[in-house]
């Protein structure tokens, strides 16, 4: 099925909004902090909508706080990436391996199976993607790396479950909205605790 042009340029520009704020993460000084104003930020924005949509389907709040639990270890695993490597690094392969797993999982465990085309054209894209990752040699990389790839399967897990919660709760848009205040409570918890434990490098 093709995509409307309207529907095209909102998926660019979500996709330019969502690199935009991970290079703001990186770029500050205290990684832990931006990435707190970013949860924070969109819960906020987040509870000034939801009063007036209706509430998900009482079923799907399982999936809704999975997905809350698995969007705060994505958020602090953004944080400690961007706390050791640069965006060049983390975001190409974060984003580039998530889609690939998610559609491997997808197939796997709810049967969403695609025609080879399909196959051939996601393969290509996320290699694409994850060519772009520019390793500098600088000590500690391979723990970035290895703290990307493990967002990537969290951001697989991620998807995959909203796409099973978000369809029965007759109310997508609010389930998505949802997240970001649910999301925000344990993660602003993590980011700000303080005794931050140090991680190997």
């Amino acid at each position: 099925m093709l995509l409307s042009p309207p529907v095209i340029v909102a998926v660019l520009f979500a996709a330019l909004l969502h690199a935009g704020w991970n290079v703001v993460v990186r770029a500050g000084t205290d990684r832990r902090r931006e990435t707190a104003l970013v949860v924070a930020g969109g819960a906020v924005l987040a509870c000034a909508t939801l009063p007036f949509l209706p509430l998900p389907a009482v079923a799907t709040w399982r999936y809704l706080l999975t997905s809350a639990g698995l969007n705060a270890v994505y958020f602090v695993l953004i944080a400690e990436a961007y706390a050791r490597g640069a965006v060049a690094l983390v975001y190409p392969l974060m984003r580039g391996v998530a889609p690939m797993l998610t559609a491997l999982a997808a197939w796997g465990l709810i049967g969403e199976a695609l025609p080879l085309v399909a196959w051939i054209d996601i393969a290509t894209i996320c290699l694409g993607v994850a060519a772009l990752a520019r390793p500098r040699g600088a000590p500690g990389e391979r723990t970035v790396v290895c703290l990307a790839l493990a967002n990537a399967t969290v951001i697989a897990a991620c998807t995959l479950n909203d796409a099973v919660g978000a369809r029965p709760s007759g109310a997508p848009l609010a389930y998505t909205l949802w997240l970001f205040p649910v999301t925000a409570v344990p993660t602003l918890l993590w980011l700000h605790r303080r005794a931050a434990p140090r991680w190997p490098t």
